[in-house]
């Protein structure tokens, strides 16, 4: 990971380009957010994860979240 973002409604997790994932393990880790959490392709490859209806008053969920997807992609990273 080069950047996280975290503000009160989203997490943006900016990968570095050549970053060794599993790639075939993306899919099953996007599909577990149930539509909540993408993947962006491009210059700058990342993630990006945003609770639809949901307003919180702070970050503290977000900063909860951004820990789980990070774990999560620390499991799938190629060694």
């Amino acid at each position: 990971m080069t950047e996280v973002i975290i503000n009160q409604q989203e997490v943006r997790i900016e990968m570095f380009p050549k970053a060794k994932l599993k790639a075939e393990m993306i899919p099953e880790l996007v599909s577990s957010y149930q539509g909540s959490l993408k993947v962006q392709m491009g210059e700058t490859p990342g993630f990006f994860y945003q609770e639809r209806g949901k307003k919180n008053q702070d970050c503290n969920s977000m900063v909860e979240k951004a820990g789980e997807i990070l774990k999560s992609l620390c499991q799938i990273a190629a060694q």
